[in-house]
């Protein structure tokens, strides 16, 4: 018998099931304050359990036109069943950018946005 089929039948014995992993369904947009600052808000329905987002706040890094944003993650246990998804929003104050087009890059929900800053 093969190994895989072995640790299949396993599982099954163990009365286990196999949880699918839920796709985040999140958006990202962008707007400017009356400052003339950048704030970018990532929102949706995220896992609440796997691979999910802390409440922390997330920090970003601006390298030429490419803005790259970390949201702190951390595995959670699931049960079975799994709980519902969770709300999540984060908003971020990205300062003064100068004229250009920009790409935001958020790390977890998976997210990628153009931004296209006409300057003041």
């Amino acid at each position: 018998m093969k190994a895989g089929l072995r640790r299949i039948l396993l599982v099954s014995a163990l009365g286990l099931s196999c949880v699918q992993a839920q796709v985040p369904q999140a958006s990202l947009a962008l707007r400017r304050n009356a400052a003339g600052e950048t704030l970018a808000t990532a929102s949706g329905t995220i896992p609440a359990c796997g691979l999910t987002a802390l409440n922390e706040a997330p920090r970003f890094q601006i390298e030429g036109t490419v803005i790259t944003v970390i949201q702190p993650v951390a595995g959670v246990a699931c049960m079975n069943p799994p709980p519902k998804e969770k709300h999540y929003e984060q908003t971020l104050n990205l300062g003064t950018l100068a004229p250009g087009a920009y790409t935001i890059k958020w790390s977890f929900p998976a997210l990628t946005a153009s931004y296209e800053n006409p300057g003041r």
